[in-house]
């Protein structure tokens, strides 16, 4: 793969991938978007050599794991809401 055409996508990937053999005790971290430092998330199919330059600083942002809760959990119920 070259670098004029590396999509965001696969920079999430990538991201995942090091972190879990880096930590392969910890969970998953699930890469949720990457935007850049004024806050402007980069779609999953755009071209990075697009949206960021070689020395623009990125931010990667994870999803929030919400994992199932036990009966005996007394951790509190999440609030959901439709929306």
């Amino acid at each position: 793969m070259s670098p004029e055409t590396y999509k965001v996508y696969e920079l999430k990937r990538q991201i995942e991938r090091e972190f879990s053999e880096l930590f392969p005790n910890e969970p998953p971290y699930v890469v949720a978007k990457i935007e850049d430092t004024e806050g402007f998330a980069f779609s999953n199919s755009s071209c990075l050599a697009d949206v960021a330059r070689t020395q623009d600083k990125l931010v990667v942002l994870p999803e929030e794991a919400v994992g199932p809760i036990s009966p005996s959990s007394n951790a509190p119920m999440p609030n959901l809401h439709g929306g």
